[in-house]
């Protein structure tokens, strides 16, 4: 049956009969009601000025996703394929929120020559709802790092390159990328023992284990009290240098994050390169459930007994590896490097 109506409404059902807003790069899902409504005609969808509006369509027309790209005034048309004088139209305003800045969550990476890992560091925007967060990533020399279109980073040979983000109206961030050598590696210092650390809090490491490693282990704390430090010598972990395993986390609250500390080199301290592993929720905000990271054995470490450590922290703080740290506990854990 030919069309003798078409009324134009979102998809809560309300007929749009004055000036649409539209949220730059974001989809905007639009319906036509027809009247009779069982009719077999084609619906056209098209703006007024090219460039400003991407416009997708079931097969027959009757449903739209439109999104704007671009800040300013349109109009949406819909007109029936065989009967032009059939149509309805829409004025959209089209909302854009510039980009002011760039930021990366580091501004200088080492990596290793020869390590298949790969690094990704987080990129914040500003402001967070910014309308366009596309990005591009590039590498200043490809022959010492890589860099894909996700923003992941992998390691060539040995030297320096710079890799930058670029967003919307050009706005950059660069990260110095270091690629190294086993040979580059500092001396292991004489430390005696191990640095203290301490804390206090309802923050804990509840459950810990590992998989995928020679020896793995399965932590669990029995003490319903608040901890402080604790090493933890039951188990041990087993792994091969160039190896990788599996860590999986649970804290005894939703406002906590962990950050991990392994003493590849043996000397007793977190300082060396490498050391540091990253930590494990997010930053600002409730952590809930479980948590894993995957974690490449260094291909430098030499056989024998290391340390792991963990701190557990609120996660709108930041800690080190050593020293009095409010809201916090830590673990020390037993990880032997095996041939």
């Amino acid at each position: 049956m030919l069309l003798e109506k078409i009324t134009l409404k979102d998809l809560e059902g309300n007929t749009l009969d004055s000036t649409l807003e539209l949220d730059a790069f974001k989809i905007k899902g639009l319906v036509i009601e027809t009247k009779p409504t069982n009719t077999t005609d084609k619906l056209i969808w098209k703006a007024d000025k090219t460039g400003y509006v991407e416009i997708q369509t079931s097969s027959n027309g009757l449903v739209a996703g439109v999104k704007g790209l671009k800040r300013g005034e349109i109009t949406l048309e819909v007109t029936a394929e065989k009967n032009d004088s059939i149509k309805t139209s829409v004025k959209a305003n089209i909302l854009y929120k510039d980009l002011k800045s760039l930021r990366l969550a580091k501004a200088e990476t080492l990596l290793l020559s020869g390590s298949d890992y790969k690094e990704k560091i987080e990129v914040h925007f500003d402001p967070e709802d910014a309308s366009n967060k596309n990005i591009k990533w590039v590498s200043s020399d490809e022959s010492v790092a890589i860099v894909d279109r996700e923003g992941f980073i992998t390691p060539k040979n040995k030297g320096e390159a710079d890799v930058t983000v670029t967003g919307d109206g050009g706005k950059q961030a660069v990260v110095k990328v270091k690629v190294l050598t086993c040979s580059d590696m500092p001396a292991p210092s004489n430390t005696s023992n191990y640095c203290s650390i301490s804390g206090s809090g309802p923050y804990n490491l509840d459950e810990f284990k590992t998989e995928g490693a020679d020896q793995d282990i399965n932590y669990k704390d029995n003490d319903s009290k608040d901890s402080d430090h604790e090493v933890y010598t039951t188990e041990s972990i087993q792994v091969k240098p160039g190896g990788n395993f599996t860590v999986s986390l649970k804290h005894s609250n939703t406002y906590s994050k962990s950050l991990i500390w392994i003493d590849w080199n043996g000397d007793r301290d977190f300082k060396d390169p490498f050391e540091y592993i990253g930590h494990i929720g997010k930053d600002n905000e409730s952590n809930t459930g479980s948590f894993t990271k995957n974690i490449e054995v260094f291909q430098c470490a030499e056989v024998g007994d290391k340390r792991m450590r963990i701190v557990t922290v609120d996660a709108w703080s930041n800690a080190s590896s050593c020293g009095k740290i409010p809201h916090s506990s830590s673990k020390d854990f037993k990880l032997k490097v095996v041939k």
